[in-house]
């Protein structure tokens, strides 16, 4: 029954109300009539089926011609290590039920390409001596075999108007804060967003890690929305380093992490003030943490 209920969606010449998904066994981009409502289409293809966008067609065509990422295959989702906070764990694992295991991984960063300087390194018991950057799984793409994308990343194979096809993230808004800085930085000052210079492909020439089809513009992110996001960014991971020195000071093994990590995030809001009431002291001293830890 499934197949005959995709091919008529694939080839019902739908109008411009239509709404678009994406099977997860096929890779196909799939657009259902707007008639049809959300239980209809989840109790025809169950759990395959994953809505990537609600919106419709037509708005697909208008946005792909002003967005720049509306059309894309997502590389910059393939190309990178993406450092994740603390925080950014936290969120995952306590408030949307994810499993640690499922979407973290330590990724070796002996020469600081990862961090950037940005994120912390920390060491293990089983590597004491190598640097690692906690960041998102990656795992085999299926658009592009022998190749590899970020794990929560969902991909519909290439079709005619998509060559490479397309590619949405599953966590869009819960995403972490790297992703959502991405691809700008904070100035000298915290009060400005400097564009980064992307380059044309992420990594080894592989066209799957071929990234933005153009450089960006201020007129392609939203001003406040930038800032802020970079803000919390650059705050998270300062914090993520404090925590980072706790850690490297016994470091404990791999397996015991989750669970570090959740004791010092459980425990950042105190019914009572901590150490130094002063306005000039931040809040998250490393000696608060380490009582907390």
């Amino acid at each position: 029954m499934y197949r005959s209920w995709q091919m008529y969606f694939l080839n019902s010449g739908m109008g411009s109300s239509d709404f678009a998904g994406c099977d997860d066994k096929s890779g196909r981009v799939v657009w259902f009539d707007s008639r049809l409502s959300d239980p209809d289409v989840k109790r025809v293809l169950g759990d395959r089926f994953k809505p990537f966008l609600i919106i419709s067609r037509s708005s697909v065509r208008i946005r792909s011609q002003m967005g720049i990422c509306d059309s894309c295959h997502s590389g910059c989702c393939r190309s990178f290590a993406v450092p994740i906070s603390g925080a950014d764990i936290h969120q995952f694992t306590q408030y949307q039920n994810k499993n640690f295991w499922d979407f973290a991984c330590r990724w070796e960063d002996s020469e600081g390409l990862i961090s950037r300087n940005l994120a912390p390194h920390f060491f293990f018991e089983d590597a004491p001596d190598v640097p690692f950057v906690i960041c998102l799984k990656h795992i085999p793409s299926v658009s592009f075999p022998g190749t590899t994308k970020c794990r929560f990343l969902m991909e519909c194979l290439p079709d005619e108007d998509h060559p490479k096809g397309l590619g949405r993230c599953s966590i869009y808004h819960s995403r972490p804060h790297t992703c959502r800085s991405f691809p700008a930085k904070l100035n000298d000052d915290s009060e400005l967003a400097i564009l980064y210079e992307i380059p044309t492909n992420g990594r080894n020439g592989e066209p799957a890690y071929d990234l933005c089809p153009r450089q960006w513009t201020p007129a392609d992110l939203d001003p406040n929305e930038t800032i802020q996001s970079l803000v919390v960014a650059k705050y998270e991971m300062t914090f993520f380093k404090k925590i980072a020195v706790i850690w490297n000071q016994n470091p404990g093994p791999w397996n015991s992490f989750p669970e570090f990590i959740n004791i010092i995030y459980a425990n950042r809001i105190s019914s009572g003030q901590v150490g130094n009431s002063s306005q000039d002291q931040s809040p998250d001293d490393s000696e608060s943490l380490s009582n907390a830890a």
